[in-house]
């Protein structure tokens, strides 16, 4: 099976991002970083202790962080290279958290049934998961360990 990200693929997930964000802006604004995860998620048909423990691993729910090569941005700690999106935009938590969860959703979808794969894939990119035959990453055995603790 070929399991590449398509331009196709990644253009949808911006299109979600641009219809529903300004929605959940203004649902979620006032409210607690948990409050966006949790509309983000549930947005996007994924566990909110799924992403809760993304959170937590990528940025430990600090919304202005930045990764070590300075690419990678706030919450979900997305990289704005890879994905062609505005730094500035990055830090806003409701616009992170969406994207974030419209991507991974896009690759729980890519990788079904196979959810710590495809958090593995959040963490080395779709191309090098597949191409290296990659399953189960540390950071995705970590993210995965805690949000079955979590949900249980």
């Amino acid at each position: 099976m070929n399991w590449k990200l398509n331009r196709g693929d990644i253009v949808l997930a911006i299109m979600i991002v641009i219809l529903i964000v300004p929605c959940c802006y203004e649902m979620a604004r006032g409210g607690e970083l948990e409050d966006i995860a949790e509309i983000a998620a549930r947005t996007h048909g994924l566990p909110v202790p799924l992403v809760f423990s993304l959170i937590q691993h990528e940025s430990s729910w600090r919304p202005d962080v930045a990764g070590d090569d300075g690419r990678s941005i706030g919450l979900m700690q997305i990289n704005a290279v890879a994905h062609g999106l505005s730094r500035a935009s990055l830090y806003d938590p409701v616009y992170n958290v969406e994207y974030g969860c419209a991507f991974l959703r896009l690759l729980c979808t890519r990788f079904s049934p196979d959810t710590v794969r495809a958090l593995t894939a959040w963490n080395f990119g779709a191309r090098r998961t597949v191409e290296n035959n990659l399953y189960v990453g540390e950071f995705a055995l970590r993210v995965w360990t805690q949000y079955k603790r979590e949900s249980n």
